[in-house]
C-alpha cells in the first residue's frame, strides 16, 4: 500500500509510505486539481513530516508537567527519543514533539503505564488544526 487516508472534516490527508520528489508532487497537483469528484474539485498540497503525538487520560495527580513528559518520552522504555518540546493542550492532554519523525511509530507501538495508568497516545496529522479542542482554553495552573 503507497499511502494512508485520514478524513476529518471534508478534508483528507493521504499519508504516502514513501518519499516523492518536487516534480513528482507536481504532476500529482496537476493531476488531481484538473479533476473533480462527486462534484467537488480536489486539491494537493505538501504537509511538513509529523514529529508530533497527542498523549490522552493524563491527569494532574498523575503525570501532567511538561518535564515530567519530555523525561519519560526521551527513555529508552517508552521508545521514544530527544524531545524538542511539550505542550499542555489542556489538564489530561499534552502533545510531544520529538527531533526524529521515526521515532514516532517506536512510541506509538507500546503501551504506556504512568503511574499506573494507562494512557492514550496518537500520532500527531495535518488534519490535527481542523479538530474542536475542547480544552484550548486550558491555563497550567
Amino acid at each position: 500500500k503507497d499511502f494512508t487516508v485520514d478524513f476529518r472534516n471534508k478534508c483528507a490527508v493521504l499519508l504516502f509510505t514513501k518519499p516523492y520528489s518536487d516534480e513528482e508532487i507536481q504532476a500529482m497537483i496537476k493531476n488531481l486539481t484538473s479533476k473533480k469528484c462527486k462534484g467537488h474539485i480536489l486539491s494537493l498540497e505538501r504537509c511538513e513530516v509529523n514529529c508530533s503525538i497527542i498523549i490522552s487520560n493524563i491527569t494532574k495527580k498523575g503525570f501532567c508537567s511538561e518535564e515530567a513528559l519530555e523525561v519519560y518520552f526521551e527513555s529508552k522504555h517508552s521508545g521514544g527519543g530527544d524531545v524538542e518540546c511539550v505542550e499542555m493542550l489542556g489538564p489530561n492532554k499534552a502533545k510531544v514533539t520529538f527531533e526524529d519523525a521515526t521515532v514516532i511509530s517506536q512510541v506509538l507501538s507500546k503501551k504506556h503505564t504512568i503511574l499506573g495508568l494507562e494512557v492514550s497516545i496518537s500520532a500527531c496529522t495535518a488534519l490535527d488544526s481542523f479538530d474542536d479542542h475542547e480544552d484550548e482554553e486550558y491555563e497550567d495552573a
